[in-house]
């Protein structure tokens, strides 16, 4: 896990999709690197991320807390 001005991001993700995460708290994006390419999702709250974050923390499926918080979530993404 590193830490930037406002963005915390997840490396080294122990999971069959997700390869990394980068949140950026002040505009509320995050950007995903699944096995199938790289994601902005937008307008995904602070207490979201602390989800993700804590199942990463946690040794937890991060590719489930991301598919039941974000995917199932229904919030609005592009492919980068």
């Amino acid at each position: 896990m590193k830490f930037e001005p406002g963005k915390t991001i997840l490396t080294d993700i122990q999971s069959t999709n997700v390869q990394s995460m980068e949140y950026n708290a002040p505009t509320q994006e995050l950007k995903v690197k699944l096995k199938t390419g790289t994601y902005l999702y937008k307008d995904v709250p602070q207490r979201v991320f602390d989800i993700l974050e804590l199942a990463y923390l946690q040794g937890q499926s991060v590719g489930q807390a991301f598919n039941k918080q974000i995917v199932k979530g229904g919030y609005t993404y592009e492919k980068l």
